[in-house]
């Protein structure tokens, strides 16, 4: 048996681990740029307000409510996330990242001992609830497709909190379930579906194999056998490396001159340039782009991106932010009002077996060991931000202290107080 590991309005809920004042308020967190709703407390939920919506739209539902507007705090999102899956590590299951807030459990055991994992899945949700303050909903089946199922009902507000459909139930949870809630099953197939006749996740998985191949190929053909409790998808232990990484910021106010915007730029890759390191990468492609404001007025873009393939991939921080900084030279117009700049980091390659230049110098050359002594000082800087708390070490490129709209916060970064 399988089992879906969902945080509950993770964003918000992690913003309640920090401010408990905000328990039983109707919250809702904004996109970076403030633009877009993206997260939801139950209580923001039950007044209408819309996932995905612009905020321009709901300002006079969120004022006439007095509903709690935040920005976003990746970082924090990002570490509590950390958090979560390394509680459900330490508890020795087989298990599988699938997202930043879910995560796929392996249960191993007869599929006719439900008691056992309903208990299992319990277990589960109070150490996580007790470690991190992370309240989880859980759905377990045989399949990865009925999971998402049964996480679907766990989330309905009846107080069950854990779900397991067996095999006995299967048919009477999935004629509950509309076809717009099965997993994979995008917008386009299911107005199509519907016009067939098709309306629930039953009706799907009754149909024949031969009109699901013509109707959604192979892939629906897959979400109905998983539908139909025969698994296609199964837990994958190592989770495939990103292909990218990037960070952006909105700044409180705009920003003009050169210095500090390139001050935050450093800033921005030195925190993308430890995630690279952490996931053992080493990056090809720099990009960075900026958003500015009365951009019309002034005769210049409101948005621009410059990219500089690299020489050779690399994770050091002081060649990648020397880059960020010349790219953006070249980018910067002066009397633009800078609102929002950000860095990616592509075409990641693994540190170990990248093909190298065929024109580069020999493994044994100077400048071979200048790049093996650039990655001590970096693996050195990580270790002691690691120990010490994030930038204790950093480049003097990188802004002291952030103009962004909310300052990053991580676990690690809480003051301790002694008694």
């Amino acid at each position: 048996m399988l089992a879906l590991v969902d945080c509950n309005n993770f964003f918000v809920s992690c913003e309640k681990v920090f401010n408990p004042k905000l328990e039983g308020q109707p919250v809702v967190v904004l996109s970076n740029n403030d633009g877009v709703i993206v997260a939801r407390s139950k209580e923001a939920k039950a007044l209408g307000i819309p996932m995905g919506a612009p905020r321009f739209q709901c300002d006079d539902l969120l004022k006439k409510y007095q509903v709690v507007v935040l920005s976003s705090n990746f970082s924090l999102y990002s570490d509590m996330s950390q958090r979560v899956m390394q509680t459900i590590q330490s508890l020795g299951y087989d298990f599988e990242v699938y997202s930043v807030d879910e995560a796929f459990l392996s249960f191993e055991g007869d599929k006719k001992e439900q008691a056992r994992f309903l208990s299992q899945a319990q277990e589960v949700r109070e150490v996580i609830l007790q470690w991190t303050g992370i309240p989880v909903s859980i759905g377990i089946a045989q399949t990865k497709t009925l999971c998402k199922a049964a996480n679907y009902f766990a989330k309905q507000g009846d107080g069950k909190h854990v779900v397991l459909i067996a095999e006995e139930v299967r048919k009477e949870y999935l004629e509950r379930l509309g076809l717009q809630e099965v997993w994979g099953i995008g917008s386009k197939s299911c107005e199509r579906l519907k016009k067939k006749g098709i309306f629930t996740a039953w009706d799907l998985s009754a149909c024949s194999d031969q009109f699901l191949r013509k109707e959604l190929s192979v892939v629906g053909l897959r979400i109905a056998m998983e539908l139909r409790g025969i698994p296609c998808l199964h837990v994958e232990e190592v989770r495939a490396p990103r292909k990218s990484i990037s960070t952006a910021r909105s700044f409180v106010q705009p920003l003009f001159l050169l210095d500090e915007i390139q001050a935050e730029l450093a800033r921005y890759t030195g925190r993308v340039c430890e995630d690279l390191r952490s996931e053992k990468s080493l990056a090809s492609c720099i990009s960075v782009w900026y958003e500015a404001k009365d951009a019309v007025v002034s005769a210049n873009k409101a948005y621009d991106m410059r990219s500089s393939i690299l020489q050779e991939p690399t994770a050091s921080t002081s060649e990648l932010i020397s880059q960020a900084k010349a790219l953006f030279t070249i980018l910067y117009k002066g009397g633009l009002k800078y609102k929002k700049v950000g860095v990616l980091l592509s075409d990641l390659v693994p540190e170990e077996g990248f093909q190298q230049d065929l024109f580069s110098a020999p493994a044994l050359s100077q400048e071979r060991k200048k790049e093996a002594k650039k990655a001590k000082v970096m693996q050195v800087i990580d270790q002691l931000n690691a120990e010490f708390g994030a930038q204790t070490i950093r480049f003097a490129a990188e802004a002291v202290k952030s103009r962004c709209k909310r300052e990053l916060c991580a676990w690690d970064e809480l003051p301790i107080v002694s008694v």
